[in-house]
């Protein structure tokens, strides 16, 4: 289940296969997101918000790239 949604968010090319930098840019396209304090450190709340966040948004959308490379992956967090 994960691995579907993580390819279809991070193969920014569609190609079937993610490079290192596929990888790296998603990965810190989510980080900066969810640090919606901008700290610099993930708690374990905005991991969990953002991880919820990511998966809500790809199964609203059929499976499809969950908010997509340049739309945030799913967004940021929610304001508390």
């Amino acid at each position: 289940m994960l691995g579907q949604v993580f390819m279809n968010v991070l193969d920014a090319d569609k190609d079937g296969t993610l490079t290192s930098d596929e990888m790296a840019k998603g990965f810190d396209t989510w980080f900066s997101a969810w640090n919606s304090d901008k700290s610099g450190l993930l708690t374990e709340e905005q991991l969990r918000d953002g991880l919820i966040q990511l998966l809500m948004g790809t199964r609203q959308r059929g499976g499809e790239r969950g908010g997509g490379f340049r739309g945030g992956f799913g967004g940021p967090p929610r304001d508390r």
